[in-house]
This record gives C-alpha cells, sequence and structure tokens, in this order.
C-alpha cells in the first residue's frame, strides 16, 4: 500500500500514526516536485515500477481519480468521506468506481483482478 497526498510528511505521517496505518510508501507534497494532480507523476512514483493495472487509486477529490485515469490505474471515490464531492452517477460516466465505505474497495480491486 502506498498513500500519495498533497499534505507536507509531517502532517501525513501524524495522520497516519493517528489512524494506525504503515504505508508501504508515503509520497507526500514536497516529493511531488510540483507536479500535483491530475498529474500521475505521484502515482508513479508510488508504483515503484509496478504496471499501473496492478493497483487502485482511492481518493476523496476528482484530481486524486484524473490522476488514477492518467496513470493507467482504477480509480475508486471515497464515497464515505465527511462532504463527498462526486455521486455515484458521476463516478459511472467517468468509469471510476463508488465506495460507500472502505471495505468496498477489495471487491473492487478483486473484479479487476
Amino acid at each position: 500500500m502506498g498513500i500519495v497526498t498533497h499534505s507536507p510528511r509531517s502532517y501525513a505521517q501524524r495522520v497516519l500514526d493517528q489512524v494506525g496505518l504503515e504505508p508501504d510508501l508515503l509520497v507526500a507534497y514536497h516529493d511531488l516536485r510540483g507536479s500535483l494532480k491530475p498529474s500521475p507523476f505521484g502515482y508513479q512514483q508510488c508504483s515503484m515500477g509496478q504496471a499501473p493495472n496492478c493497483g487502485i487509486a482511492i481518493g476523496d477529490e476528482r484530481n486524486d481519480l484524473l490522476a488514477a485515469d492518467a496513470f493507467g490505474c482504477l480509480g475508486v471515490f471515497t464515497g464515505w468521506s465527511r462532504n463527498p464531492l462526486l455521486a455515484v452517477i458521476d463516478c459511472e460516466r467517468a468509469g471510476w468506481r463508488f465506495a460507500t465505505q472502505p471495505a468496498d474497495v477489495l471487491q473492487f480491486h478483486e473484479d479487476d483482478d
């Protein structure tokens, strides 16, 4: 599991520690060198050379999913976020998946294997 965020590393690491997540790789704001989403640069860095279709990108903003498209992996929108900016129909039209809860993500990855 890798995480790509526009947040500074120190902040992102505190959040990850708080929720108990230990990603294999964290690509934070300064690692992006100005190539913010919807650029696929962060996902390219995070994939460590793996093929794009081997993973999925989970995001809470349209630009996260546009970056997934540009990278070539499945985009999944976090419908459980506090103020979801996309609806199921928006995701369907764009070819993305809409997850109503975190557990849904596992199903989407299995569907695409």
